[in-house]
């Protein structure tokens, strides 16, 4: 005989309702790792936030392609936006992105290690770094009210924030 244990709770139950924009990181990614086919595309993946307006942040989640190119400003103790500050690990795949109200940490070295996603050929000088260009790679936009990050629109696509109209929120 066979006894199954699992897990009443959903997803859903992970998301919060209030907090900050890594909060809504955090309820994007549990959607994108439970309703998303592209989830299935990598193990990595970069995060970005943007603010659309005082009452919605934007989420976009993509494939890495590239490896992080970290150059000699970015060391432990240290917060730059061309350098990941904050990281996740869901179901055996990592998320990273920068938070300015965050630093760059040992533990986000080693993560970014194990999944080898560090490039270190410019650390000890600035070169010049050539980055891939795929405009036919598709993500996940999530917007979020600000408000309540249980109300949120996802937006499959191939462009940009700020390069198409978001979707209509209600969040009143």
């Amino acid at each position: 005989m066979a006894i199954i244990l699992g897990s009443c709770a959903s997803y859903k139950d992970l998301m919060i309702a209030n907090g900050d924009q890594n909060d809504a990181v955090k309820n994007a990614i549990y959607d994108f790792v439970k309703k998303s086919r592209l989830s299935k595309k990598s193990d990595v993946f970069k995060v970005n936030i943007t603010h659309v307006n005082d009452k919605v942040l934007a989420v976009s989640i993509i494939e890495a392609v590239d490896k992080l190119m970290p150059d000699p400003d970015n060391k432990i103790g240290t917060s730059h936006s061309n350098f990941p500050t904050r990281y996740l690990e869901q179901e055996g795949k990592l998320f990273y992105w920068y938070d300015s109200t965050d630093v760059i940490t040992l533990r986000l070295i080693s993560v970014l290690s194990e999944y080898n996603q560090i490039d270190s050929t410019n650390v000890n000088s600035i070169v010049e770094i050539k980055g891939t260009l795929n405009e036919s790679l598709k993500g996940v936009d999530y917007f979020f009210c600000k408000k309540n990050l249980l109300k949120f629109k996802r937006v499959v696509t191939d462009r940009a924030v700020g390069w198409y109209d978001p979707p209509k929120l209600n969040c009143k």
